[in-house]
């Protein structure tokens, strides 16, 4: 993994924008109510283009059917200038995340497929004083290779863990070792955190993760600054995935 430099090929999925000037930027897809191309002041991810063709831009509009939000993207490739993306070429395609969002009660954001914990409520608080004590690094939903969602759960001492939940036979949970410390997780997600404007951060979040791992910190960025290449490279292999959306073409 490396920062962008000036001539770098790059290649993303992205929407597009046009202010009231003219100018044109791409930015990256989320869950929302949008077309590709939309007519908008540009917001904190935004990245102005260059050479984008003046004829109209025809898209798919946004209609209200369908239970998921729309995904028409751009396929963009083009050049890193200092800032700018030098357009070389552009299509039209579907993003493979928008299968994923449910239409949502706001017209601006979609909602992931709705999920309950299998825990009790005294289920509930016993999880949370362990994770309290230190035992709990992380407790999320995940699909196990059958395909029905787990809550799946990583600690340092799973037997501890188990003991205190008292589970039942028919709850869908998976207690893990994790290989992280509760400390070493919650100092990475903090300084995530506190440094995601600076970042351009725009998701944040914890599961099994590409590799397989038991508890992964996942972190989407517009494109990757100094100062956090230099924590990734800093933390512990295996525990921070970085999603950059514009990154040198041979990385993806």
């Amino acid at each position: 993994m490396r920062l962008l430099q000036d001539g770098d090929r790059v290649v993303a999925l992205a929407r597009s924008l046009q202010n009231d000037d003219g100018d044109v930027f791409i930015e990256p897809w989320g869950p929302a109510e949008l077309p590709a191309h939309y007519d908008a002041e540009p917001g904190p991810f935004a990245v102005p283009i260059t050479g984008w063709p003046r004829e109209p831009v025809v898209v798919d509009a946004v209609v209200a059917e369908g239970d998921t939000v729309p995904g028409q993207v751009w396929r963009i490739e083009g050049t890193w200038r200092s800032g700018t993306v030098e357009i070389g070429s552009r299509s039209l395609t579907e993003h493979p995340s928008a299968k994923l969002f449910h239409r949502g009660p706001s017209p601006s954001s979609g909602r992931q497929a709705m999920w309950s914990s299998p825990l009790d409520s005294t289920q509930q608080a016993a999880l949370e004083q362990k994770r309290a004590e230190g035992l709990v690094v992380a407790s999320y939903p995940s699909k196990n290779p059958g395909g029905d969602v787990v809550y799946t759960i990583s600690a340092t001492d799973p037997s501890a863990v188990r003991d205190a939940l008292d589970l039942r036979s028919d709850q869908q949970v998976l207690i893990e070792l994790s290989p992280w410390t509760a400390d070493t997780v919650e100092a990475t997600r903090a300084a995530l955190i506190d440094h995601g404007d600076e970042w351009h951060s725009y998701s944040i979040g914890t599961g099994r993760g590409m590799a397989g791992g038991p508890v992964v910190l996942t972190y989407s960025v517009a494109w990757l600054e100094p100062d956090l290449l230099e924590l990734y490279e800093a933390t512990p292999p295996g525990l921070l995935e970085l999603d950059v959306w514009l990154s040198p073409a041979e990385e993806r």
